[in-house]
Formats: C-alpha cells, structure tokens, sequence
C-alpha cells in the first residue's frame, strides 16, 4: 500500500490518491497491473480545467444527446438508462455489473455513456485551450463563494450553458464525413502535420507520416503510430474519417464515456468488451493450425462511398490481396544469392507475393448491402469466408470496423493463434500490449504485411520469390512464441476482473474530479501514520 500511493503522488506531481484509493487497492493487488494508469490519466486531463459545478452541468448535457444512455450512481446503488439501446456487440450489462461491485464505495454521480462503436466528443483544439487558459487564470483569482465549499472559477462564466440543451428525441442533421474530417483537422493541435498537411496526394505513400514509428518498412513504435494528428493521409485512409457519423458529434467538451477513442478526440474510454471477448479456444495447438494468414472482414453500405471504395482500409487490403493490378509492387526482405545471413530488400510484384504467400482473405455483406457501390465491390471481392472459423489459423488478421477497434483481438490473444494487428484506435487495454511480444503490428497502409508474414512463414516448399535461388526459412517458432506470451499476459492483465480494477479506479478519479473538495479530499496518512479516505463532499443527485 505505501509504495502504491508513493508511486501516485510521483506519477501525479504530489497529488494524493482520491478516497477510497485503499478499498480500490485491495481489489487491485493481485493484479499484474497496480501504478500505470496513463489512459485514464490522459482521458481525464482536459476535464481538470473545469469547475466541479460545471462538470455536472456539463454531464447532465452529454445525457441529451442522442445515442447516450446513462448510468445513475445513487446512494450506493446503480440504476441504468437507455443502455439496453446501444450496440449489441458492447456488453453493457457486463458494465453495469462491474459497477454495482463497488458502487457502495462512490458517491452519487451520473455516468453518461455512449452508445456507438465511434467515439464522439471533437471539440475543437482552440476549444480545448480557452479551457486550459482560463483554468490557469483562475487558480490566482479566486474568491469564495456563499457555500464556502467552492470557488468562483472563469471556468465557470466559460461554461454557463445559455442555449438550450438538444433533445435527443428530435431529428437531427446527420454530418458528412467531409464535415468530420474538417473537425478532425480542427481538433488536432496547431502544429500537427494534419494541420500543415491536411490537402494530400492520396495516390502516392506519405514515406513521412510512417517515419515516426517505422523502422524501415516495419511497425516499431506502436504508441506513436496511434497519434493520427501527426498522420495527414490517414484522414483518406480508414473507413472512419471516409464514411458519414452514424450518430450527431459533440463538438463542444463534455465528459462522455465510450469503448474506444482515436487521437483528437476526447472522449473517456471505458473498460467496455465486446460480447464475445471471453469465448474459449481451440483444442489445436499452434502447430497443428493452418499455416496461413486469415483475414475475415464484412462491408455495410453506409461506409460505401466514392472515397472509401478508393480508400478505405477494408477495400484497399482487399484489393492488395484479392485484386491487385498487374503492375503493384511491394517491398520484400529476401535472401542474397547463395546465402542464409544475408538480406536486402527487393520490389517484388504483389501477385507474385499473393501467390508465394498463403492468405486466406474473404469479406461479407449484411443485407443493407445494396446499390452500385455494394454491387461493384461484391463484383471485385466477392470471396466470402464468413463460415469459417478464425481461431483454426496459425496467424489471424485484425483490422478494425468501420467505427471502431477489431472486435475479435481480447479473443485471439487468448488462443494459441498470432494476432497481426492494425487498428488508429486508442482502447483501455492499449496501453497494455507491447508490440512483437504480445502481438504482431500491422501499419494501417500496409507497406509492411507481406514481408512481415513471409518473416514467419518463409517460402519454403513455396514458390522462389522474384527468382531467387535460396528458399528463405521461415520463423514459426518466433510466431509461436508471440502466441504464448500475448496468452499469458492476457490471462494476467486483460480479464474481466482487470476491467473491473479499470472501472474501479476511473471512477473514483472520476468522482474527485466532480467533487467541490477535490483539491483538498483524498488518501493520505493521519498523524498516526495509518492511511485513511477522507469523505466524498460533493452533494447528493436530486
């Protein structure tokens, strides 16, 4: 216990832990995971900048959105809202559970929390630092209020709400994705590359926007490659920024709580799983499963458009595989003649690769799948391997959906199958996995897959790649070693329980945060040197 808080108040410039932090430790000290918090600390950061008063005002706004529900905290027990409305694949039962484990130890609070895969809260950048700047000014200029319990903040004349709150039971106009990219642009920082960059050359590889995480060709620095605002061309690249919001973007800063997050954005993540994460696994071991690289995807028709039949990273991997034109190229690492230690890198045609290497990549239609833009594609891509199952393949491909992180990746890394993983979105588990330890990292341009999987695969008892002599030996015992450590670390830090201590813990930072003591409450030692909590002060929900 002692070196936990001393390791928070390090972490957090001095700041005690807030109350309760010793019940939350008690639950969390089994866990492979006890100090590093960053997500939830990055999540919360902006929100700092706001008066306690005005959090909750600005709560009680995010719940009149359309497509959010809530989650009401009161007197120790929990009472859901709209939840049952969201997305299937998102178990907010499971969530609500979690909740009423230690909801005893929280004060009252309303939790609103949204209902899509796609976050939703893009205020803009200048938004986001009128906040910081008048948080700064106020910390010199503060008077007491009639309560006693809270200051007078600048924050809180930026926060008054004089128009009037949206009602969620009303339509509303539905954005297009060049409207969403156009906030994106907006919401990132002044001297983001997206900023300087944002009109690009979409037909040509942005040899500058992967510098910054690559090693060469490869994926070395998994963190950075999820800072998107550095990354100008990934606003034509994924489906995300290419297709229209399937629900209205809150474009002013409100605390909204969603599954998932991609930079710029600023929404909370919460510890949410999709339905199927905890399924078992197949008896084979990996050596027993095929040695080919899966792929399984499935297309709707409202993220077909123009620019995303050209764009999309649905479309583009499926024509990389399925339908590469005669003259693409990609960059292979291959054997020098008559050597086993020597390599250099080669262009090779992506038909030649396609056919040395063994891919299994098929995609669906749902049956809203209809029009010229659906036909065409199933006219291009028509392979479907919807009925097979993933988990009998050594390697399996996880891209993310069309608003949203893969849904599949908590369930590989359980199995004895090697997740190849290319996803922009930020989760509560990113901060977890490390790249070519627990996973394998996939650029989302995919520059990269073909050498990465012939790394492991080889051409052995294939076709000689671009007419070399020497078969290039493959490494499936590096493959099978990944599937075991991203097993194990799994079994350690990604169960329901590690989502609970997750949950645990943003909530109680959460219920400082909209507390009217917040800067003084907390989890120290008394002068007798035992650790205790001190109360929640903030009152009571009506």
């Amino acid at each position: 216990m002692a070196t936990a808080v001393t390791t928070y108040e390090e972490r957090h410039g001095g700041r005690s832990p807030p109350p309760k932090f010793g019940e939350w430790y008690q639950l969390a000290s089994g866990s492979a995971v006890i100090d590093e918090f960053e997500q939830i600390d990055k999540d919360l950061e902006i929100f700092w900048t706001m008066s306690p008063s005005t959090l909750r005002k600005r709560v009680e706004r995010a719940t009149s959105y359309t497509g959010v529900g809530s989650i009401i905290v009161k007197n120790g027990q929990v009472i859901a809202s709209d939840l049952r409305t969201g997305t299937k694949d998102l178990d907010y039962a499971e969530l609500i559970n979690m909740v009423e484990k230690f909801s005893r130890h929280l004060p009252d609070m309303l939790i609103p929390v949204n209902l899509e895969h796609a976050p939703r809260v893009i205020p803009s950048w200048a938004d986001k630092q009128l906040h910081s700047h008048a948080y700064l000014q106020s910390t010199t200029k503060r008077t007491p209020t009639t309560s006693g319990n809270e200051s007078f903040l600048v924050t809180d004349v930026l926060g008054r709400d004089t128009s009037s709150r949206p009602d969620k039971n009303q339509p509303w106009h539905r954005k297009l994705a060049s409207e969403l990219r156009h906030m994106y642009q907006e919401a990132c920082p002044p001297i983001s590359p997206l900023k300087a960059r944002f009109r690009m050359n979409i037909g040509s590889f942005c040899s500058a926007c992967v510098k910054p995480h690559s090693r060469g060709q490869f994926l070395d620095k998994w963190v950075r490659s999820l800072e998107t605002c550095n990354q100008p061309d990934l606003a034509y690249l994924h489906s995300f920024f290419l297709s229209d919001p399937v629900l209205p973007l809150v474009q002013e800063l409100v605390p909204l709580f969603s599954s998932s997050k991609t930079d710029g954005f600023s929404d909370i993540v919460l510890p949410l799983s999709p339905s199927q994460a905890d399924e078992p696994d197949r008896e084979e071991t990996f050596s027993e499963r095929k040695d080919t690289l899966f792929w399984s995807t499935s297309v709707t028709a409202h993220a077909l458009n123009e620019d995303a039949l050209r764009g999309s990273h649905k479309t583009r991997l499926l024509h990389l595989i399925n339908d590469p034109n005669v003259g693409d190229r990609v960059t292979m690492v291959l054997p020098l003649h008559e050597s086993e230690e020597s390599f250099k890198s080669e262009s090779v045609l992506v038909t030649q690769a396609n056919h040395d290497l063994s891919f299994n990549f098929g995609v669906g239609y749902n049956d809203s799948c209809s029009g010229r833009i659906c036909d065409l594609v199933k006219q291009l891509y028509g392979k479907n391997n919807e009925g097979e199952d993933a988990m009998g393949y050594r390697y399996i491909l996880l891209t993310d959906e069309d608003n949203g992180p893969p849904k599949s990746l908590c369930k590989v890394l359980r199995s004895r199958s090697v997740p190849f993983v290319s996803t922009i979105f930020q989760t509560w588990y990113s901060e977890r996995l490390t790249p070519w330890l627990h996973f394998v990292p996939i650029d989302i341009r995919y520059q990269a897959l073909h050498a990465t999987f012939l790394y492991f695969t080889g051409t052995e008892n294939r076709a000689r790649m671009n007419g070399i002599d020497m078969y290039l030996k493959g490494r499936p015992s590096d493959a099978e070693w990944i599937a075991q450590q991203g097993q194990r670390w799994t079994a350690r830090a990604l169960q329901k329980e590690d989502r609970e201590i997750y949950l645990f813990r943003l909530l109680l930072e959460w219920g400082r945060l909209i507390d009217d003591r917040r800067d003084s409450i907390g989890y120290r030692k008394n002068p007798d040197g035992e650790y205790r909590s001190d109360d929640w002060s903030r009152p009571p929900l009506p």
